[in-house]
């Protein structure tokens, strides 16, 4: 069996490319298609090559890493991490994500405490999302987006509100990608007031920052609150998609508010949106 000690293995082998057809770009596609044979088989190629040699840049093992989540190999792939003397922000990313796939937001959250553990003290900067003086990884925006995902799953607005103040303090926050995303956590678990004052302080907004506050109301019962907030989106002058009137239409109907579905039907029909998805 070929391990990263095997004799043969160059002490620093040449980088491969990710851009043409090799394994690591062909895990993406393995990935994609939660092709776990293919995966493993793309494994053994890498160790042969030394591509997930310590000296070799992060691409190699990182899409590896996310193949076998992909695939739903958690164990196969946390054996991976174990083995990984090197680790970035897009390693605990995936990480952080998948465990929020399987609907694990405490998961998730042991990843990130791991993550800011991670490489502490070390004094060495391996590239984007590593301390410049310590060496422990750095979360990036995608990171603060997963993690809000798991607040969201978790329904809890006192660790919401935490996360929000460290991201502000790590200066994330002015990422529109990330507010976005802290608007949608904002609005599952319930806190329509956040919610809505992170929506009115953006430059420009948009259909997905109104729909996720809307069907966060929705999902916690708060039934007048999701209209108003629709008629408020209507007065920003931003006009709704599927998703949207979705929600429109459950919130109407879990209030019995059978003299609303008229006006309602009434903007589907003037917006021509896809009538099969909504009625």
């Amino acid at each position: 069996m070929l391990t990263l000690s095997t004799p043969s293995l160059p002490s620093h082998p040449p980088p491969l490319p990710a851009t043409a057809d090799t394994p690591v770009s062909r895990l993406r596609g393995a990935a994609a298609r939660r092709d776990a044979s293919l995966t493993s088989a793309l494994h053994a190629t890498l160790l042969k090559s030394g591509a997930l040699h310590p000296a070799q840049p992060l691409a190699a093992s990182n899409s590896l890493l996310h193949a076998y989540l992909q695939c739903g190999l958690l164990s196969r792939a946390l054996c991976l991490l174990d083995e990984t003397p090197r680790r970035d922000a897009a390693t605990y990313t995936s990480l952080i994500s998948a465990h929020c796939r399987l609907g694990a937001p405490l998961d998730a959250f042991r990843a990130f405490l791991d993550m800011l553990a991670w490489g502490a003290g070390q004094g060495e900067d391996d590239g984007a999302g590593q301390g410049e003086d310590d060496g422990a990884v750095r979360p990036n925006e995608f990171t603060a987006a997963t993690l809000l995902q798991a607040c969201g799953l978790a329904r809890d607005d006192r660790l919401g509100r935490m996360v929000h103040g460290y991201l502000v303090a790590g200066g994330l926050c002015g990422d529109p990608f990330v507010v976005g995303s802290m608007v949608n956590m904002y609005a599952k678990v319930g806190d329509v007031m956040s919610a809505r004052r992170l929506v009115l302080g953006l430059p420009s907004r948009d259909v997905v920052s109104w729909t996720a506050i809307i069907s966060g109301c929705v999902l916690n019962g708060m039934l007048a609150e999701a209209l108003e907030v629709f008629v408020m989106m209507l007065e920003d002058g931003i006009l709704p998609n599927n998703v949207t009137m979705l929600s429109v239409i459950q919130a109407c109907s879990l209030m019995g508010a059978t003299e609303l579905f008229r006006p309602v039907h009434a903007i589907v029909v003037l917006l021509d949106l896809q009538m099969t998805l909504l009625w």
